[in-house]
């Protein structure tokens, strides 16, 4: 079973991606609305996967991976999917760091499904 930390501002978005991880993979899922309170949880508990957005409020998806890579934690090696509209910003952003995957908004459920299963290791 994998755990997995799904990052976003807006709860739709949240939603959407759960409901297709959960028809998908076995997997628990946690939820967070910033990338404070990703970081926070991420600080807290173990994650085989984060997927976050980028453009959020409080801490952007950037500031969560620039934290996670950079401090000590139990997710400092965690693979990060960010799922953003703005993945050439994103990119740019992230260019350095390691283990960080991207697909754009908006995104199908196989797109989705096939970049999980890419960054957990999933063989087909």
């Amino acid at each position: 079973m994998y755990k997995i930390l799904v990052v976003d501002d807006e709860p739709e978005i949240v939603e959407i991606i759960k409901e297709m991880l959960s028809a998908n993979l076995e997997c628990i899922i946690n939820s967070a609305g910033n990338g404070l309170d990703a970081y926070q949880q991420a600080e807290r508990e173990k994650f085989d996967l984060i997927c976050t957005d980028h453009r959020m409020p409080i801490m952007t998806g950037g500031g969560l991976v620039v934290a996670l890579r950079e401090r000590e934690n139990i997710n400092k090696q965690t693979p990060i999917l960010v799922i953003s509209g703005f993945i050439a910003e994103a990119r740019q952003f992230f260019e350095t760091l390691s283990d960080v995957m991207f697909i754009n908004k908006p995104f199908s459920e196989d797109k989705l499904i096939a970049a999980v299963k890419r960054a957990l290791g999933v063989k087909e």
